[in-house]
Formats: C-alpha cells, structure tokens, sequence
C-alpha cells in the first residue's frame, strides 16, 4: 500500500494551532525547518510509523463543488507551486483554528511535510503531511564531560504522541486526492476528519472488502442475541467469514456471502437490511459481487483478533489496534504490557 522507507522530505514546516474556544491564539512560524538530511530521515520515521499498515484510503469531497472544499484548494496550489507554500501552510492551520471550537479539542504543534520518492500502489508519488501534536513524553537525557554524567529530564515527540495526521497522494487530484487519516482517540472524528478535512472514503476493493467484513463482524456481535449464541462462536463465525473471504481468488459474491456464513435464513434477511442501512447512512456504494482485497483481509484479521502468549501463563486475547497497549522492561529485566481501557465490562 504505502512504502516511506525512501522517501525524502523535500520542506518541513512547523506552527502551532490555539483553540479557539478558549482563546489560546496560534503561533506561526516563518522559516522552515532547516536539518540535515539524516535528522530529516529520523523525523520522517516519526510521524509515518502510524501509517505503515493497511490503512483506508479516502478523498476530499464536497456535497455542492469539490473546488468549495478549503484543504482540497490549499493542498492542490501545494502541489501545483511552491511560490505561496508558508502562506498555503499558515491558512491550514488558520483553518483548523475554525475547527477548534470544542473545549476539549487541544492546541498543539503543527507539522506541514512535503514528501518526495513515497511509494504508494507500486507507483513513486509526491504527498503532503499534516501532523497535529498535542503532547509530549518525558525522556531523559545524559550529557558527558570528561569523568562526569550529567543526567538530567527534557520533554520530546515520540510516535505515540502523534495524536492526528494525515497523508495526501499527488493522484487522482480530480476526484479529491487520495487521503489517508490517522487519528490516535477516534472521538474527535468530526472535528479531525469531517469539519478539517472534509473527506470521505474512497470506492476501492480495500474499502470495500472491510466495509463487508466489518459490517457483518458488528451484526453477528451487537444484533445476534446472547442467547441464541455464545460469544465463543460468535468470534468462530467472524473468524470463519474473513477466512471464507480471504479464500477468494479475486471476486466475491455477497450473496454468497451471506448464504455461507449465516445458515439461519432470518438472519440472513436481517444482515442484509443491516447493510443496505449502513450503506445508506455511510454513502457506500457497494455491488452483488465485490472484488477481494487480500490486504483488507489481512488487515481484518489482525484488527478483529490477535492472541497474544506470554510464556505458559498468560494468554492476552486483543479485539483492537495495538494503540491501547505499551511494551517494555522493568528494573528487573522482566518484560511487561501495559494495557489502556476506559471501563471493566
């Protein structure tokens, strides 16, 4: 999907956004980021670990006039000229103030990238990335001097601290771009992806695929009562049906689909009209038969269940994405998870 293992940034620029509803105004800078092409290579390596894996990919859109969609016009002078790249950079982070209207939503550093050589679909792209940072993580550091360690605490960025980004592929520019959003706590969706950058996702085999799987993932463990199945075989009936789909050579039918993984006839009918509702209310176009992403299965599989065993004592069952654990070493040398959850359920 995206390789940035070469790719080079040609201009770096960084401002900070205020928040609007408490008055924090925003701070802009007026030179870019002048670093050797090593440290450029380390910072590179920061803000895109999020986007290595099989993401979704979308598009800027507009319900009346795509021209009407302010990052879809600040992003294609972006690509078509370099003549007003710091002013295109503060009036992004301009109109992300706008955005910030919430009390909750934080200031935080802006990070504006202009990347060259990424490869994406096996194809050598040009992209721009945008990158909030909303906090910091405590690290020490250690200076020496002759016979003498200094030690002492400093704040940086780390990838973790990555609260949102976005990727922007110089391709399909008439039909809004192709977009990839990242977005570390999903309950600021509307601000980030739907009031910012006003996208959508895009109608590819990837979308696609995982729409079918997550669709049906949501119906077998929300809509099918704990009474009539367990939620042993639920998890067997989803594990099945990306294997069912993964098996594919390049198309699917959904009908088929549907007949093969839920053998109770209202069930059937009751899936379907959960689809045709999701359809619907998500603007996803989705024909009878589907052409089979494999890195969509790839991704369902690892995104729906991974277990984890810790030697012969624990096995950690994991239903979600790896943003909620942390790994690391204790005084001791024992190696230990840290796991994140809001409640016990």
């Amino acid at each position: 999907m995206i390789n940035l293992d070469n790719a080079i940034i040609s201009k770096c620029i960084v401002h900070k956004v205020g928040n609007s509803y408490a008055s924090e105004q925003s701070v802009f800078s007026n030179l870019e980021m002048d670093l050797e092409q090593h440290e450029l290579l380390e910072i590179q390596k920061i803000f895109t670990k999020n986007f290595k894996s099989p993401l979704k990919a979308n598009r800027f859109m507009h319900p009346i006039d795509l021209n009407q969609n302010v990052m879809y016009k600040l992003v294609e002078d972006m690509f078509e000229s370099d003549q007003n790249y710091l002013r295109n950079t503060k009036n992004i982070v301009k109109y992300l103030f706008e955005q910030s209207t919430h009390y909750s939503i934080k200031s935080g550093e802006i990070f504006i990238m202009n990347f060259e050589d990424v490869v994406h679909q096996d194809v050598l792209s040009n992209a721009i990335g945008i990158f909030k940072i909303e906090n910091s993580t405590n690290f020490i550091k250690s200076d020496y001097h002759q016979n003498s360690i200094s030690v002492f605490l400093d704040k940086g960025i780390v990838g973790r601290n990555i609260e949102k980004g976005c990727i922007v592929f110089n391709s399909d520019q008439h039909d809004g771009y192709i977009v990839y959003s990242y977005e570390k706590n999903n309950s600021d969706t509307n601000y980030w992806n739907k009031n910012f950058l006003s996208i959508v996702k895009r109608e590819d085999s990837f979308n696609t695929t995982s729409a079918l799987l997550e669709t049906y993932r949501d119906f077998v463990m929300n809509d099918i009562s704990a009474e009539s199945m367990s939620k042993k075989e639920k998890i067997e009936m989803i594990t099945k049906s990306i294997e069912f789909v993964g098996e594919q050579e390049e198309s699917l039918s959904v009908e088929e689909f549907i007949q093969t993984t839920l053998v109770d006839k209202g069930a059937q009918e009751q899936y379907k009209t959960y689809l045709d509702n999701y359809k619907e209310a998500y603007e996803v176009e989705m024909e009878d038969t589907l052409v089979v992403s494999k890195d969509a299965v790839k991704y369902q599989q690892k995104k729906f269940k991974k277990v984890i065993k810790l030697d012969k004592n624990f096995h950690i069952y994991v239903h979600t994405n790896d943003d909620l654990m942390e790994t690391g070493i204790d005084e001791l040398g024992r190696k230990y998870y840290k796991l994140y959850f809001d409640q016990e359920l």
